[in-house]
């Protein structure tokens, strides 16, 4: 079973890559090699049973289910950052104290 916490690292790469336009580029940006970010996008495709991209030799290209995931993807990791965020903020010294 998939944790959400790899779910949410392969969501990642996943827009990563889609932004980049590449599993390498993508990589770069995250400081992952190509390969892990190519195998969290395996993982999602396999938990979500859908091709996120057309892959050849040279080009990588969305799907359209992954055009649609992206956008969803993007908002969600957005809605997270900021759910941290104003966790943060509002924690006050109990939330250093943990640290």
């Amino acid at each position: 079973m998939v944790s959400h916490v790899d779910s949410i690292a392969s969501i990642r790469a996943f827009v990563a890559a889609a932004e980049a336009g590449s599993f390498k580029q993508g990589g770069l940006s995250l400081g992952l090699t190509s390969s892990a970010v190519g195998k969290a996008i395996t993982r999602l495709e396999d938990q979500m049973a859908v091709q996120l991209f057309h892959r050849t030799t040279r080009t990588l290209s969305l799907s359209e289910p992954g055009t649609l995931f992206l956008l969803h993807a993007k908002r969600i990791l957005q809605q997270l950052e900021e759910a941290e965020a104003e966790l943060q903020s509002s924690a006050g010294p109990v939330a250093n104290f943990c640290r």
